[in-house]
């Protein structure tokens, strides 16, 4: 039986990955302070949010936009 024929397995095995990572942060996390360990399990969601508006941000200064921030009118 192979663990990938099934759909639940495909998942089970990225859970099982997940699960892993996750642990691995929360080491990494409380080497560096105190963290919850819920703050291990979630942390892809403020990186996602991170890289979007890093993207967001260089797709402005590459195609040389202007934006307002703070009432200040940023350009190139």
């Amino acid at each position: 039986m192979d663990l990938f024929s099934r759909p639940t397995g495909t998942v089970f095995v990225f859970v099982l990955l997940y699960l892993f990572y996750a642990f691995q942060i929360l080491g990494y996390l409380r080497k560096t302070g105190r963290f919850h360990g819920l703050t291990a399990i979630l942390y892809p969601i403020p990186m996602c949010f991170f890289v979007l508006v890093f993207l967001g941000s260089l797709v402005f200064r590459v195609t040389g936009h202007r934006f307002v921030w703070k009432g200040r009118r940023l350009s190139r």
